[in-house]
């Protein structure tokens, strides 16, 4: 198979005609060759064979040397691996390995003589010289570019009709991708499309199909020793399937995974070895898988990539790709970076995410934000474990791939803040008692964090406490950013959110009308609005790309660590342990109950968010709230309010009071709508609309008047003036809402029956305190974090909710 005493034909990499031809002189005269560069990027010392330099003529231009495929079991070809684990490898490639490639992949595409192919990949790598194989087999021609891949030369070729095929690796699509008019006329002119193993997003995928609307497209997954191991091919695949990498029940090729969930495959177009020290080495184990060092996984027969497994980057047990997540930050920032992402030491999270910037024109804040966007989108809150620095130069091997082992060396560690209170600035220490992690320090912010409505105005208190003032977007600021730009102010007015007004004063009515001032209840119905806009303002990004499951635990422990408080305390003064009330189900059955002590809130909120998680994992309707975030709202709202007015006439609810979700869900939904409408034609339709069902959907006139409010307020008014230490007292009622809603009702009742005193002010007064001081208490011991740590890592909620480590 390999003699380490024959003769190899080294040919020097020049992308050119020539270069093909030579390449075809030694298929056909059955001399082995490899392709070389030459000085520092020569692989010719890993062999001891004698050689014979070969250098091609520069020059692009068209091709049509036919070749007939080669069967035979012999040697054909000395390919190295491209490098980014190290030092390359030589692998034997066989005439049979080869022509096994030829036969799939021109089978999948259909491939005949009149095809007429823009090669957009250099020939002198593994892809371009296989499609050659591949158009040679066919009977076809071949264009190879003397400048590499260019769009504009694509353009004028297809308009002059001379190419029905291109052939390119994705990060060259996307290159065409953002030029996609100059193809709208002429893209259905191709009828044959490559695309190379690199990560492709299905929304790319189906971009192409609709830019080249009559191409046969074929992506393949592969590696140097194992090329085209899978063909996705897009218009025989289901949308569901579009971001594998493909099929792998096909062509004779094994495809499975290890223990730890390596790719391994088995097939005839796998390398017959590696050369080590003059001789040839199996690459394979006794049963004939090679296992690769690329992570990946199989749903319902389709093969998904998972990034390379030395390179995959675990950040507090979540593993994430840092290939696909920097394409990820590249296209959020307008295309192509000089950046590379790879993992380093973290204490805390075990691995952080270091950015290398190869450019002092790239914006290093803009990187660091689009890269916690897209983990935020991932379900990671990194928080201050992303570090982005300068570097000369990003480390990449002779193809271009990126060596993430040596650009983790050019990590610097920055100089932390101590994790001790002692040492960190006032605001510091604020933000990590808030979130109970003491490594924050000053580069994280609110949002960076993954802060939501329910910590955000606890912590809003103490940023104005120790600010002196609260800054706009202050959420979005680095801690350092809000020390730098703190002003002390000694005006006595103070900026209050309208959300966190409606809030706080919801809440308070709430408690004076269950004190017995019955004329201002009614904001019950108002907290459900403001739930929606709070989850628009806050969790938008984890709804809308279908992680809801995701985020519903943590947020729902933070509602039932009190609500379960309360009905402990209940069953045990009432002697009443229903099964529905412990299930979330009490509104259905025996709704009285639910009445004298609000449980039936945060059962119906709980019962609106599972029914929102249900539609909201319908991947066609994420897209276009991704793509039209109102108007698909918008869309939805009238869907729920036809629902909302015709479930009547199949359900009588009356035995519940109409405390079921299909109502409430159109209020959160509302809320939500209201939050996403951005111009002023849609924030006065909103408000129209609201009001509108405000007064349609209550018979009550406080009801009405409560939701009515809202829906003005929200859309038309973002913060008013009030006094400092009204602010003060509206911030600390709002940020306890949930524990002063269970409990403000069991404290009322203590007092009455138990204590008998029947006084208005007294009983509103402890109600207030109570609900406080256990507000105060949970938050001190970090309760709800605790408790989130333990259950989700068991087994039961694992399964129920896609919670990663």
């Amino acid at each position: 198979m390999f003699d380490p005493t024959k003769t190899i034909r080294r040919l020097v990499k020049v992308s050119s005609v020539d270069f093909v031809e030579k390449v075809f002189d030694c298929y056909e005269q059955r001399e082995l060759f490899m392709i070389d560069g030459v000085g520092a990027a020569s692989n010719a010392d890993l062999l001891s064979n004698p050689m014979e330099t070969i250098e091609p003529a520069a020059g692009g231009g068209w091709f049509d040397r036919q070749m007939n495929v080669i069967h035979e079991d012999t040697a054909a070809q000395i390919i190295f691996s491209s490098g980014t684990e190290g030092r390359a490898k030589a692998f034997v490639i066989t005439h049979a390995s080869l022509a096994n490639v030829v036969d799939r992949i021109n089978g999948a595409m259909a491939v005949d003589d009149s095809i007429r192919e823009y090669i957009g990949i250099p020939v002198t790598f593994s892809f371009g010289l296989a499609r050659c194989r591949a158009v040679a087999a066919a009977g076809g021609r071949g264009f190879i570019p003397s400048e590499g891949f260019n769009v504009r030369e694509i353009k004028t070729m297809l308009d002059d009709g001379e190419i029905n095929a291109i052939s390119a690796v994705p990060s060259l699509w996307r290159v065409l991708l953002s030029n996609a008019d100059l193809f709208r006329t002429n893209g259905k002119c191709i009828r044959w499309i490559e695309i190379g193993s690199q990560y492709m997003s299905a929304e790319e995928k189906r971009e192409l199909m609709s830019l080249f609307p009559q191409a046969t497209i074929v992506q393949h997954y592969g590696l140097t020793e194992a090329s085209r191991s899978t063909l996705l091919h897009f218009r025989n695949t289901d949308d569901a399937h579009l971001e594998s990498v493909g099929d792998v029940l096909r062509d004779n090729i094994d495809i499975a995974l290890d223990e730890v969930g390596r790719i391994r495959i088995r097939g005839a177009h796998v390398a017959a070895g590696r050369i080590v020290d003059g001789a040839l080495l199996p690459i394979v184990d006794d049963d004939g898988w090679l296992t690769t060092n690329d992570l990946g996984s199989i749903k319902d027969g389709y093969l998904y990539y998972g990034g390379r497994y030395d390179d995959i980057v675990n950040c507090g047990g979540i593993k994430v790709d840092p290939d696909s997540l920097q394409q990820r930050v590249s296209e959020r920032l307008g295309g192509p970076l000089p950046i590379a992402i790879t993992g380093v030491p973290d204490k805390l999270r075990g691995e952080a995410f270091f950015v290398a910037v190869a450019s002092t024109t790239v914006d290093a804040e803009s990187v660091r934000t689009a890269v916690n966007d897209e983990l935020v989108a991932l379900g990671v809150n990194a928080g201050d474990a992303i570090h982005v620095q300068t570097v000369d130069d990003i480390p990449v091997t002779d193809t271009g791939k990126i060596q993430r082992k040596r650009v983790g060396e050019l990590f610097e560690p920055p100089q932390r803040v101590s994790a001790t209170s002692d040492d960190a600035t006032p605001l510091v220490n604020a933000f990590r008692e808030v979130f109970a992690d003491p490594s924050i320090d000053g580069d994280a912010s609110f949002t960076s964090l993954g802060g939501d409505s329910l910590n955000f105005v606890q912590l809003s208190i103490s940023v104005e406490r120790i600010l002196g003032y609260l800054p706009d977007d202050w959420e979005h600021m680095s801690i350092e950013a809000l020390e730098n730009g703190a002003k002390t102010s000694g005006s006595r007015w103070a900026k209050l959110e309208t959300s966190v007004l409606l809030r706080s004063t919801a809440i308070f009515c709430i408690v004076l009308s269950h004190s017995g001032w019955k004329l201002v209840g009614g904001g019950t119905f108002l907290l459900f609005l403001l739930i929606g806009a709070n989850f628009a303002r806050f969790q938008f990004r984890e709804f809308s790309e279908g992680r809801i499951w995701q985020m519903l635990p943590k947020y729902c422990l933070n509602i039932l660590i009190p609500y379960y408080c309360g009905a402990i305390l209940f069953g045990f003064q009432q002697d009443y342990f229903s099964p529905y009330l412990w299930a979330l189900i009490q509104n259905f059955w025996g709704v009285g109950y639910t009445i004298l002590f609000p449980f039936w809130f945060v059962q119906v909120l709980l019962q609106c968010l599972f029914v929102i998680a249900l539609f909201l994992s319908i991947k066609p309707l994420l897209r276009r709230l991704r793509n039209t975030p109102w108007l698909t709202s918008f869309c939805i709202l009238l869907v729920l309010l036809a629902i909302r007015f015709s479930y009547p006439l199949v359900w009588d609810t009356s035995n519940s009071y109409d405390l079921v979700a299909p109502r409430f869900i159109v209020y959160i939904w509302l809320g939500w709508t209201i939050h996403l409408a951005y111009t002023g034609w849609q924030r006065f339709l909103m408000a129209a609309v609201g009001v509108a069902f405000a007064v349609a959907d209550n018979t009550q006139l406080n009801l009405t008047l409560w939701l009515s409010l809202g829906c003005v307020l929200l859309p038309a008014i973002r913060h008013v003036y009030v006094p400092r230490w009204f602010k003060w007292a509206s911030s600390y009622i709002a940020a306890a809402t949930f524990y002063i809603f269970i409990f403000n009702g069991y404290t009322i009742y203590l007092m009455t029956d138990v204590l008998g005193i029947d006084n208005f002010f007294l009983n509103a007064i402890a109600a207030f305190a109570v609900s406080f001081a256990l507000w105060a208490f949970f938050e001190r011991l970090s309760i709800v974090n605790r408790l989130y740590d333990f259950v989700r890592h068991q087994p039961v909620v694992r399964k129920v909710f896609p919670i990663r480590d």
